[in-house]
């Protein structure tokens, strides 16, 4: 039986090949797909600098259509010995009630065209969900591009991606908190330091 590759496995080369496979194989049917990147592959390949590596856990986005997706995004589990969820739309949880605000495309090829959500969209979903562990590298990059300096910068930030309907939790603050603070970015290959942000 194939090796069941653990996500974290998952680097921007890795990310980028499967999306090569995913379009070839929408080519061949004639189908025109997109995918809405919002998790840690949309960081890897847009928002974390040239050279620093992220490792993402799974692929995070919306995408269309979803029918022949899913059965494409099998065939490749299946073919390669991959998690059966490598690209997932779990994440349609934290989506805000009014829907996604515009991406930026990344990838545009025959067949599939790729796009990010912006830093301050991906920012407050990651303020949202504030997942000890898993949320924290990803908040400290996001603050940076988003020049957000301090909690009540975050805070605002979560109520205009939300329209103020979400909680910012006391996991958020002190992921916040600390992300302000010297910051060592463990899920980049290699990691990296971020600076501590200096207050307006």
């Amino acid at each position: 039986m194939a090796r069941r590759e653990h996500p974290d496995d998952f680097d921007v080369a890795r990310v980028q090949a499967l999306f090569d496979d995913l379009a070839d194989r929408l080519v061949a049917r004639g189908v025109d797909g997109t995918i809405y990147l919002v998790g840690g592959a949309a960081l890897a390949l847009a928002y974390y600098e040239l050279g620093e590596r992220r490792l993402t856990s799974d692929i995070d986005a919306a995408y269309s259509p979803a029918t022949v997706i899913d059965e494409l995004i099998a065939e490749i589990a299946e073919e390669q010995g991959i998690a059966s969820n490598w690209l997932n739309q779990k994440a349609s949880q934290f989506f805000p009630a009014h829907g996604l605000p515009a991406g930026q495309v990344i990838i545009e090829r025959a067949g599939l065209t790729v796009s990010v959500g912006p830093p301050r969209f991906l920012l407050a979903m990651k303020l949202r969900a504030a997942r000890l562990g898993r949320d924290n590298d990803d908040i400290a990059v996001l603050l940076r591009r988003c020049d957000a300096r301090s909690v009540d910068e975050a805070i605002e930030l979560l109520d205009a991606c939300y329209d103020g309907e979400e909680p910012f939790k006391p996991m958020a603050r002190l992921i916040v908190e600390a992300a302000l603070d010297t910051y060592e970015v463990t899920t980049a290959r290699p990691p990296f330091t971020l600076d501590a942000v200096a207050p307006r």
